[in-house]
């Protein structure tokens, strides 16, 4: 951190100009050996991204990947996505050979427009063995209408709006679950059962399970126990796993005389 801070400075003295921009190419080498799914990790690379930002005075861009799974977005903790202003999704049409950068967060502002984009090479000469050094520049890409695309195409396209319902749907039902989770834990409860979210979310009891899952493969959420369930007066009482969030990413608890 301060090493890129220095040489960013020196080159603003150097060139009579401020740097505006620092890209961090990519996440994963920036914490060679560290751990993606640490909050520890995690959280001294969003505070040293936040020294540089202030001294320098320079927006931070960070490259990072997705898992295998697209739709639950980028690899491990979810307290970088909390800090980021602006998330930007890139992907690539595999037949029509084209990208798509969609903002999947913007802090404060709405998500609407898009375009696409096709990467064209060119030659900014030889290297000292003689060979080409090749680059890319970007060229937009008409993406407004299927006019023109094989029915393959087409339907790369209607898949691709597809996911990305799909992803903000899953997105909601998470956001849903968390805010039952929450209220639980702000009330001074390690977390809530299974059927207190399944009975307190808008969602349906299908996708509310299939949210508190994604959360657990993510981190986001951990098992706290077993809860009781009883089925009425008489009836045997069940027992059913709890789920909450891990300790120090629990919201406050509410003063004990407004807790449940």
């Amino acid at each position: 951190m301060v090493r890129v801070i220095e040489v960013a400075q020196v080159a603003a003295e150097e060139l009579s100009i401020q740097v505006g921009l620092i890209v961090v190419d990519a996440l994963s080498r920036t914490i060679a050996g560290g751990n993606e799914n640490s909050p520890d990790d995690m959280g001294a690379l969003v505070r040293n991204t936040d020294t540089i930002r202030q001294t320098l005075g320079a927006h931070v861009a960070t490259i990072h990947h997705s898992g295998k799974d697209t739709a639950r977005g980028a690899r491990g903790r979810s307290l970088l996505r909390a800090a980021t202003d602006t998330e930007i999704e890139v992907s690539r049409e595999p037949v029509t050979k084209t990208s798509v950068p969609r903002v999947t967060k913007q802090r404060e502002l709405d998500l609407d427009g898009g375009f696409s984009f096709e990467l064209l090479p060119v030659e900014l000469g030889t290297n000292r063995r003689g060979k080409a050094a090749t680059s890319c520049v970007a060229r937009a890409a008409d993406e407004g209408s299927n006019r023109g695309r094989t029915p393959a195409e087409r339907e790369i396209q209607k898949d691709r709006v597809k996911r990305a319902k799909e992803r903000e749907q899953n997105e909601l039902d998470a956001a849903d679950v968390l805010r039952v989770v929450d209220a639980e834990h702000r009330a001074g409860l390690p977390g809530a059962s299974q059927s207190w979210i399944e009975d307190h979310t808008e969602c349906s009891k299908v996708r509310a399970m299939a949210a508190v899952e994604r959360l657990r493969e993510q981190g986001i959420l951990i098992e706290v126990g077993r809860f009781q369930k009883s089925s009425g007066k008489g009836a045997r009482a069940t027992v059913e796993k709890g789920w909450g969030r891990p300790e120090e990413e629990r919201p406050s608890t509410k003063p004990a005389s407004s807790a449940r």
